[in-house]
């Protein structure tokens, strides 16, 4: 085929909110821009991007900024349409599910379903439940050329759960110039005067990042032996005052109830200040019920933080070889690989825990974001050539 104009469709991002759907397409438009010469002259990117958005850039042919004044979808539509001037080769890409009439070749993320109940629910009525919720996103759905989803697992569930097969998946990656390993760590702007911690970058209390089992098996951490007394839990939310959430107020029950105050510390940071958190502590933990992806995996993997995690499958696609993986629905099962991470940690049996974080810093090499980005648009290239 000849030229290749693909339109990414980003005018609700927003720099000072890098998160979920948005640090996913930031990415990915920042390794089209900083590496546009990596792709063949025949692809064309437009970026349509709020008035304020801003991203480092190297000078390319390839790419090409516009800004939307207004966040209206109707301004957003015949913006659109203005650029069917590039001709019939074009492609639109979405962040999120979304359809336009008028326009073919229409692409769009689904990150993942919501899946985290299936410990509380039969998979029939969890079944029943999902399709009641995507009746109108099925319509969506079925009116683009693909959904991308990102990982082989959620994909495997899409197709189970939601019976569509213009599905295809693409892993996320990691940013290694923001995630590194630090010689020194600043944890004075967070007001942390904890040494040593164990941080979770849960972003959000709710159901599926199962904070309330992790504070439970914390809990029978630091009263199982005194030297584990001193040990504290960091975990970022940015919802933790929201005193209308119920699952809010369930976990602050729970800080209550255990007396948890003086060991567990809930706060919110900017995604450029979380390497700082991410290297300061002992390790990371990650208890989610379910997950799209896993991108705090990587996080902290690059900078060669030991990670303890769910054994869910999204989490092994990553690091399969992690020992530190425990059953996310069971309590004494995060309780037991919390104290037996402890014990490689005090026992200093650093060559052994040494070995576990350098074959965890490998696999980050799998997952860049410009390699995403590359296979992204040859997924697109061969779903559009075989027309």
């Amino acid at each position: 085929m000849g030229n290749f104009n693909l339109i990414f469709v980003a005018n609700e991002l927003d720099n000072n909110n890098l998160n979920g759907p948005n640090v996913v397409f930031f990415n990915l438009i920042k390794a089209v821009c900083l590496n546009g010469n990596e792709f063949d002259n025949r692809f064309k990117f437009y970026f349509l991007v709020p008035e304020n958005f801003h991203v480092n850039y190297n000078e390319s042919q390839n790419v090409n900024f516009i800004k939307i004044k207004s966040n209206n979808k109707f301004v957003l539509f015949f913006i659109m349409l203005s650029l069917k001037k590039l001709g019939n080769n074009y492609v639109i890409f979405y962040p999120k599910l979304t359809y336009f009439p008028f326009f073919k070749n229409q692409f769009a993320f689904l990150y993942d379903l919501p899946l985290e109940k299936k410990y509380l629910i039969n998979e029939i009525e969890l079944k029943r439940g999902i399709r009641k919720q995507f009746l109108f996103k099925k319509l969506v759905i079925n009116n683009l050329k693909c959904v991308f989803t990102i990982s082989k697992s959620v994909k495997e569930d899409i197709v189970k759960f939601l019976d569509i097969n213009n599905i295809d998946y693409i892993y996320l990656g990691v940013d290694t110039e923001i995630f590194k390993p630090l010689d020194h760590v600043n944890l004075e702007k967070f007001d942390l005067k904890y040494k040593e911690y164990f941080f979770y970058p849960a972003g959000k209390l709710w159901f599926r990042k199962n904070i309330i089992n992790l504070l439970l098996a914390f809990y029978k951490l630091i009263n199982q032996l005194e030297e584990y007394k001193k040990y504290k839990l960091i975990i970022t939310a940015n919802n933790y005052n929201d005193l209308k959430d119920k699952y809010v107020l369930k976990v602050r029950k729970i800080i209550q109830d255990y007396k948890l105050n003086d060991n567990v510390k809930f706060c919110y940071v900017d995604n450029k200040d979380m390497v700082d958190l991410y290297n300061g502590a002992v390790a990371v933990i990650f208890s989610s019920f379910y997950e799209g992806f896993g991108l705090p995996i990587l996080e902290s993997l690059a900078c060669k933080v030991p990670i303890l995690f769910s054994d869910i499958p999204v989490f092994n696609e990553i690091f399969n070889e992690n020992i530190f993986k425990f059953d996310p629905n069971d309590v004494e099962s995060i309780y037991f690989q919390l104290k037996n991470f402890l014990e490689f940690y005090l026992k200093e049996d650093k060559e052994k825990l040494n070995r576990i974080i350098e074959l965890g810093y490998k696999k980050i090499f799998n997952f860049n974001w410009l390699s995403t980005a590359k296979n992204l648009v040859s997924k697109i290239e061969n779903i559009i050539s075989k027309e």
